[in-house]
């Protein structure tokens, strides 16, 4: 089964990140740009984090040091094996994107955030509804100048929608 868009980027950041970690800037701009949290999955939250542990202790971050770490700290099966690991590496096919899909990856969480807040403020509102706002959330964010939906337009549409419901 193929993954999610989410899904891949945060394979991609990770593999890259498996892959390039001996390269400082890049390394540190990951670690600066994403926190545990950011990631959707718990295998992928175990993995940055323990890259986070490793890089701050100044150890050698590859395939078989995490996979000795995760192995001691017995978390390797519960993230899928050193097969989950190795697909982190074959998931990207060039390391000079990492920072473009750290922010996507941090992009995604805040989606997801702000999913989570129109839930909060209205829990009756339904899943249409939700996607609809998050459309508009996109088109603003979309840079194309004739897709900006102003401040008041998100409030008007959303706040239409909360009637609705």
């Amino acid at each position: 089964m193929m993954p999610d868009h989410e899904t891949m980027m945060e394979h991609a950041v990770l593999g890259s990140f498996l892959i390039e970690s001996s390269i400082s800037s890049a390394a540190d701009f990951v670690l600066e740009e994403l926190a545990e949290d950011d990631f959707s999955r718990i295998a992928s939250r175990k993995i940055f984090s323990l890259f986070k542990e490793m890089h701050e202790n100044g150890e050698a971050i590859d395939l078989v040091t995490v996979c000795a770490r995760l192995k001691a700290k017995g978390e390797l099966d519960d993230i899928g094996g050193e097969v989950f690991v190795c697909e982190l590496m074959e998931s990207v096919s060039t390391t000079s994107h990492i920072r473009h899909y750290a922010r996507e990856v941090k992009r995604n969480a805040v989606m997801r955030k702000i999913k989570r807040e129109i839930v909060q403020l209205n829990p009756s509102v339904g899943p249409e509804a939700v996607e609809r706002i998050m459309g508009l959330v996109e088109q603003r964010d979309s840079g194309d100048s004739l897709a900006v939906v102003t401040p008041k337009e998100f409030m008007d549409e959303y706040l239409e929608d909360c009637y609705k419901s």
